[in-house]
């Protein structure tokens, strides 16, 4: 009831092979340039250079304005590692793309991250549609959309740390807030769950 409709899905054609990943990050659905650490770009740039420090045929394309580099560092990225993969493995794209664009995108990538705050479920069909596995968060709705290891690798703990039911009406209340800990295990879950599954190609 809640998905795209059948006119707007283009049949994913074959990915490139697996040794040479291809990685995304889209900032929104609608390119708000706003939504950069909501949506985890920085647990995204923390988990590649985690998981590969120097470049290599690896490439992770982020949709997005490049935050400042205070900003960045605020968020736990090391700006001289990401220095070193700008232009070589991490790739900015930063002018709005169009819905083709867009979709021609999601079509190369093997593996959509999208490790949020909160549920982006036209992000995760998107990407399905394309052939690219979704890296969600078990935020409020997700299980709606995916199951973690059948069609998406589901990280743990946003639930449990961002959701409370409110004791007057039952309903449950985001009380999202920065969270050190939470974004070192979920970069953790990212660069082990993520490891696993690409080292193991019938199971991708």
């Amino acid at each position: 009831r809640i998905g795209l409709h059948t006119g707007e899905l283009v049949p994913f054609s074959a990915k490139s092979p697996l040794d040479a990943t291809v990685f995304l990050f889209i900032n929104s659905a609608h390119q708000n340039p706003q939504n950069f650490s909501l949506r985890g770009g920085h647990l995204v740039l923390r988990f590649w250079q985690s998981a590969y420090p120097e470049p290599g045929a690896e490439r992770l394309f982020m949709r997005c304005k490049r935050p400042a580099d205070d900003v960045l560092a605020d968020l736990g990225v090391d700006l001289d590692c990401l220095r070193r993969q700008e232009r070589r493995s991490v790739i900015w794209i930063e002018d709005y793309l169009t819905a083709a664009e867009l979709d021609s995108l999601m079509q190369a990538a093997h593996v959509f991250l999208l490790p949020s705050a909160s549920l982006h479920s036209v992000s995760i069909m998107q990407a399905m549609a394309a052939g690219a596995v979704p890296v969600v968060t078990d935020t409020l709705g997700t299980d709606r959309y995916v199951t973690d290891a059948v069609d998406s690798v589901v990280l743990q703990g946003v639930y449990a740390s961002n959701w409370r039911r409110d004791s007057k009406t039952g309903v449950m209340i985001d009380h999202y807030q920065r969270n050190a800990e939470l974004d070192m295990r979920l970069v953790q879950q990212l660069v082990s769950r993520l490891g696993d599954l690409l080292a193991d190609p019938a199971r991708y």
